[in-house]
């Protein structure tokens, strides 16, 4: 058994409580991952968490109007981190501009629940086809 870090920013207490459920539920054991999931609420702190602990994902929640969400995806992806997002499905206008700040991935928050342990894998699996955008927005 091998551990994956995911690395999670959120601006809503009810998303860190929905994560957590979604990683506890993911199959433990032989023969994949088994996730571990680190939680911050500001810029500095996940900026920290990503140079020490490099995580195997990054997760930003696009309604962190508190950071630059933007230039978090960018600056995890110049780190070789893969970045999930998601938002509001009544703002693809957001989702969209995730995707072209580089996350692999930027789906509704309904999605990120409803898909989470796909999603993981989609995300962290090079082997796995990419998703189009227009794939991520028929969604929202």
């Amino acid at each position: 058994m091998f551990i994956k870090t995911l690395l999670a920013l959120t601006k809503d207490l009810f998303f860190v409580g929905k994560i957590q459920a979604a990683i506890q539920s993911l199959p433990q054991g032989e023969p994949g991952p088994q996730w571990q999931g680190l939680f911050v609420r500001s810029e500095a702190d996940f900026l920290a968490r990503l140079e020490v602990v490099s995580p195997d994902l990054a997760l930003l929640d696009l309604q962190a109007t508190h950071v630059d969400v933007y230039k978090l995806i960018e600056m995890a992806v110049t780190r070789g981190v893969p970045v999930l997002a998601f938002g509001r499905h009544t703002e693809p206008q957001s989702l969209r501009r995730a995707r072209q700040a580089g996350a692999v991935r930027a789906v509704p928050n309904s999605t990120l629940v409803t898909k989470f342990a796909l999603l993981l894998e989609q995300a962290t699996n090079p082997a796995t086809p990419s998703v189009s955008l227009e794939a991520d927005l028929e969604d929202a």
